[in-house]
């Protein structure tokens, strides 16, 4: 396996941030290095602008700040792997 790098909003309903906290508390140091950030009060699809929204159910709604944070962290994941 490779690193892994799972950026997540708290207020994610479509995909749980809890699940995400569980999968890393179980995470093998063997399968490689895992980092995990949540982003308080951030929904799924925090980083697609546009207004808040609810579609198939779940709420969806832009984070600039939790964009913003999380594209420095991707560019940073993206080259320590390199």
């Amino acid at each position: 396996m490779g690193p892994l790098l799972t950026l997540i909003g708290d207020a994610d309903d479509w995909t749980p941030a809890d699940r995400c906290v569980g999968l890393q508390a179980d995470w093998r140091p063997e399968c490689g290095p895992a980092t995990l950030h949540v982003y308080p009060g951030a929904t799924h699809a925090f980083d697609a602008p546009g207004r808040e929204r609810i579609y198939f159910g779940h709420r969806l709604g832009y984070d600039p700040g939790a964009t913003e944070d999380a594209a420095t962290r991707l560019r940073a994941f993206l080259d320590a792997a390199r």
